[in-house]
């Protein structure tokens, strides 16, 4: 109803078509800068000290975690950074490849085992769960059985990251006190 039957990807064409490759719009009371061309993304990667993130992502995220490492900034995000980096560093990927081709292509066999007459398919779920999977496996040499359709409701450590990611979301994209008043008023924070 909001987006008048519209898919999210259509309306953003629309809006790149109309206004050109670099735009900004307000989703309520959030500003949301789009760019669309490869050049300029690359070139804001490149140089980030520059375009650095905004306080609004911030403030954002600081209600629902405000010591979380999105959120800290100063000497605390450089000691947060010492010790949450050395699990992203190259080596540390390169050396469980073998992991993530294995993890994926669980996921890819779970989907040639769906029926052919199967159409609904909740891809941003199930490639969330090969995210948790994988980091599980990484960091902390657990099987968090998240790529498993039927058993991943029973690890409670996968309901508790579902809870936090669909938590994030909503924080994200509501207005700050809305975020304010969920993580007061909801049980499960």
């Amino acid at each position: 109803m909001l987006l008048h039957g519209k898919s999210p990807i259509e309306i953003f064409s629309e809006f790149k078509f109309r206004y050109g490759e670099s735009f900004q719009f307000w989703f309520g009371p959030t500003c949301y800068i789009i760019v669309g061309n490869v050049n300029d993304i690359q070139h804001m990667f490149t140089n980030r000290h520059i375009y650095d993130q905004g306080n609004v992502f911030i403030e954002q995220f600081s209600t629902l975690f405000p010591n979380g490492y999105i959120t800290l900034t100063g000497s605390k995000h450089k000691r947060h950074a010492a010790i949450a980096m050395p699990l992203f560093r190259r080596a540390k990927i390169i050396n469980n490849f073998d992991l993530v081709v294995d993890c994926t292509d669980k996921l890819l066999s779970n989907w040639s085992a769906m029926p052919s007459h199967h159409v609904r398919c909740d891809i941003v779920r199930q490639c969330q769960n090969l995210l948790l999977e994988i980091f599980g496996l990484i960091s902390v040499d657990y099987n968090l059985d998240a790529l498993n359709e039927y058993d991943s409701n029973h690890n409670e450590l996968t309901r508790a990251l579902h809870v936090f990611m669909s938590s994030c979301a909503l924080i994200f994209y509501s207005p700050p006190i809305v975020g304010t008043l969920y993580t007061h008023f909801n049980y499960r924070h």
